[in-house]
């Protein structure tokens, strides 16, 4: 843990500073990052004939790209300048404490998720609740909007072996028949029903773990100050196989305490909330949390698709504290494993927060909430920005003879040699903060050697340089995409490795393959000295296809792992609740799954299936299910059939009466 003491006495002045004005500091870093950045790229652009229209359109995208950048800069220098906060006393309570605090509800919503992983995180948070003596304290309630209906069947079988042993805390199982309004919907639709028992509620994803001293320490916490209402805990990525995936848990694990830090004081009680892993107060959230169906049509119009951001808006409007408890360990989450379903979360990340942008001027916002819906569209509008100065760069340098003189008295050329490494050293700082700060802040029996640390730094540094340009590419096209009307599906997210092939990646990749290609031989030939400037683009997407395969190779990440590459304490020192998760992980699948066949033949299935059925039966189902066999239905009429009593009833006692009679016939002959 680092000391609250300043480090000596040069820092000191700037400690003070950043302790007092966190914002404004960080808003001086970045105008200044900014000013200097464009005011050396002006002089460049001036060298060689002076100004054009060219030049300051470029100069604009490039203040304000920098100025973007320069603001991510400086929260992470701010927060490695902050003291860290004392280590929370997360010690398990007495039981009679325990008994003391408020019935807390655990929200799992699960979309065509894969149960038997959701179970296992459930089944690991569940037990370790249950031996500090937690059972009475929380219940779990797995919310499904599942579509698919044999998914459907196999959670009812998972959800059945949780409850045999009738253990605390609870397990409750709900499905939605029609899936309205998403996640958000999901729990719209818990809090009108069971909300008034609980006075919290702890919103989890389908692949969220949290330790049990954790979840207590949330429910503490909020009961110490009646005005919160909401508090986030940062997620620590794990479980990861690939290289895409080992990079971002290193990165989280190791950058991401100083910059959390300084977005803790730039937030102040107006932080974020992230969807999952954090606690809600029941009350507030009922009364202010309706999220309003925004006029125009979709994408940008229709229901909110990423509420998060939205309902935390909602609660600082009220007047309520939105806390983002980042000493808090014990939280986790996994990552897409391959590039392709990073991307197809980003496509939908990317069409959530650009139509806050149709919420944000149609609803009164305080001014940090405003900046929050600002900055989650502009995270996506920034890469067509980039992509438009690459482009108006590429013009401007092809021109650029390197003979002129700049003010600073230097060519043209090698004030841009300058300029790109003065965005380097910006680009890089944080990350040598962040890693001097964690080596020198962590104890040295629980942290790896320093060497195997920053040889890991640089490593995710050349894996995520890499993958930027890609991001920029696609990201610029998702934008397009969206702003032209299109609009997509928020279906399940892969959990698990995925092995992509080299067709996979190749479909993906080749466009940029092309591009990168004809750029090259352009620059080349124009002015070779240039080729300087694009190098980390050119290496990107030139090599786009192999590039997509090796951050998404699993086989690649575990060699890594092999190699004591891009390891986190989580791997090396796994928490308890994480042990159990992997136990369950492991054990077989078995040989017959819980799929709709098997509740018509298991009776047993079929009886605990009637009763969650009767619960959501469509009263407008009008199914033959005499006309036609399983495997001859749609899937919509597959649906219909799971949460028709009366029809699977009648499937069930077809399937029997031609098992009874084939039984006679046997005997007959």
């Amino acid at each position: 843990m680092e000391s609250s003491e300043p480090k000596n006495t040069f820092t000191q002045p700037t400690q003070s500073v950043a302790q007092k004005y966190p914002k404004a500091l960080i808003i001086s870093i970045a105008l200044s990052v900014s000013a200097l950045m464009t005011w050396l790229f002006l002089d460049i652009s001036a060298a060689d004939g002076g100004l054009g229209p060219i030049d300051a359109a470029a100069g604009a995208f490039f203040a304000l790209l920098t100025g973007w950048l320069g603001y991510g800069i400086g929260m992470s220098i701010v927060g490695h300048l902050l003291p860290a906060p004392q280590a929370a006393d997360v010690v398990p309570i007495s039981p009679d404490e325990l008994a003391k605090l408020p019935s807390t509800a655990i929200l799992v919503p699960v979309y065509n998720e894969s149960p038997r992983r959701v179970a296992a995180g459930v089944r690991a948070m569940r037990e370790e609740l249950a031996k500090i003596g937690g059972g009475e304290t929380f219940e779990f309630f797995l919310l499904s909007d599942t579509t698919n209906p044999d998914v459907a069947a196999e959670e009812e079988a998972v959800w059945l072996e949780m409850t045999y042993d009738e253990a605390k805390p609870s397990v409750f199982y709900r499905r939605r028949p029609k899936n309205i309004a998403r996640k958000a919907g999901n729990i719209a639709e818990f809090c009108e029903r069971w909300g008034g028992r609980y006075r919290y509620l702890i919103v989890l994803d389908a692949d969220s773990l949290m330790t049990a001293e954790t979840l207590v320490e949330m429910v503490r916490r909020m009961e110490q100050d009646e005005r919160v209402a909401l508090i986030q805990v940062p997620p620590r990525p794990i479980n990861g196989a690939s290289l895409l995936a080992r990079a971002q848990q290193f990165a989280a694990a190791t950058y991401g305490s100083g910059f959390l830090r300084g977005y803790r004081h730039w937030c102040g009680d107006a932080a974020n909330y992230w969807g999952h892993n954090a606690i809600i107060r029941t009350r507030a959230f009922i009364q202010h949390c309706g999220l309003p169906v925004l006029p125009g049509e979709r994408p940008l119009g229709g229901e909110i698709l990423s509420h998060d951001f939205v309902e935390a808006a909602l609660l600082r409007r009220a007047d309520w504290k939105v806390h983002i408890a980042d000493d808090l360990g014990g939280s986790y989450e996994e990552t897409p494993g391959s590039v392709l379903d990073y991307l197809q979360r980003d496509q939908r990340w990317c069409q959530g927060n650009l139509q806050h942008l149709n919420f944000l001027v149609r609803c009164p916002l305080p001014l940090t909430n405003r900046w929050h819906l600002i900055c989650g569209a502009f995270s996506y509008l920034a890469s067509p920005l980039w992509l438009a100065f690459v482009v108006l760069q590429l013009a401007l340098l092809l021109s650029v003879t390197g003979t002129e003189a700049t003010s600073l008295g230097i060519s043209a050329s090698t004030a841009s040699l300058l300029l790109l490494v003065g965005t380097l050293v910006l680009l890089m700082t944080p990350k040598v903060l962040a890693v001097t700060d964690f080596i020198m802040s962590t104890p040295i029996e629980r942290r790896r050697p320093a060497r195997s640390i920053w040889i890991d730094a640089a490593l995710e540094t050349v894996a995520s340089t890499l993958f930027a340009p890609l991001l920029m590419w696609f990201h610029t096209q998702f934008v397009v995409a969206t702003l032209r009307g299109r609009r997509v599906e928020w279906n399940a997210q892969n959990r698990g490795d995925v092995n992509l092939t080299w067709e996979d990646a190749w479909a993906v990749g080749w466009k940029l393959a092309v591009m990168g290609a004809v750029s090259a031989v352009l620059i080349w030939v124009a002015n070779p000295t240039a080729l300087i400037w694009f190098s980390p683009l050119l290496a990107s997407w030139l090599g786009a296809a192999p590039l997509i395969l090796m951050l998404s190779s699993p086989q690649f990440g575990r060699w890594l792992k092999s190699r004591d590459r891009l390891v986190i304490r989580e791997e090396t020192h796994p928490t308890d609740v994480m042990r159990r998760q992997q136990e369950y992980f492991d054990l077989p699948v078995p040989s017959e799954e819980a799929t709709l066949e098997r509740l018509v033949r298991d009776p047993h299935a079929m009886a605990a299936h009637i009763a969650i059925a009767q619960l959501s039966v469509d009263p407008h189902s009008d199914l033959p299910v005499s006309e036609q066999s399983l495997e001859e239905m749609t899937m919509d009429e597959r649906r219909a059939l799971l949460v028709d009593a009366d029809k699977l009833r009648q499937a069930h006692a077809s399937y029997w009466a031609e098992r009874l009679l084939a039984d006679v016939e046997a005997r007959v002959r």
